[in-house]
């Protein structure tokens, strides 16, 4: 019998955060939807895998984005879908995807959904293929564009200190 181990993880402060449309990124905790202005933002989180063994094989990833806060008005339903997507590690700078985007790895299309910690196969899969790698790095936006143009800041926000969270359960075969 395989030895399940888990291992909840953090982002790092310094490597999460959010870009705004039109290219601006801070790292002072995430927002994700728009402002007032009918501004985009997108968030995102980087993760510290290093101490994931390189052998290991991810049986279950538990994303936790229940710590939000809504500072103003809820984005649901008027932005669609929060979706998560894997974004290669060190290309923050200045990459705020519009258009086309890879397939997501999670998804969130109610508050309901998102305060409740849900088990999500698509970042069980993304981490399997970064196992041995030292970051994880995903991207959280809406998923009906970059803003419902109607003059309020439709946001979701995350401060540090109370980041979103991932559980990952691993076993490794030897």
């Amino acid at each position: 019998m395989q030895d399940v181990q888990d291992v909840t993880l953090t982002p790092e402060d310094e490597l999460t955060g959010y870009i705004r449309s039109s290219g601006v990124e801070r790292t002072v905790g995430i927002y994700v939807g728009d402002d007032d202005a009918d501004r985009g933002f997108q968030g995102f989180l980087s993760f510290d895998i290093s101490d994931i063994p390189h052998d290991a094989i991810i049986s279950r990833v538990i994303v936790d984005l229940s710590t939000y806060d809504i500072p103003y008005d809820d984005p649901y339903p008027d932005l669609g879908c929060l979706r998560a997507y894997v974004h290669e590690y060190d290309k923050l700078g200045g990459e705020y995807w519009t258009g086309d985007v890879s397939e997501p790895i999670g998804e969130w299309c109610d508050l309901d959904e998102l305060d409740t910690p849900k088990t999500c196969p698509g970042f069980r899969d993304a981490l399997q293929d970064e196992v041995g790698e030292s970051r994880f790095q995903f991207r959280l936006q809406f998923s009906d564009g970059e803003s419902d143009f109607d003059g309020v800041r439709d946001l979701l926000h995350w401060e540090r200190g109370r980041l979103p969270t991932i559980t990952v359960e691993y076993y490794s075969d030897e």
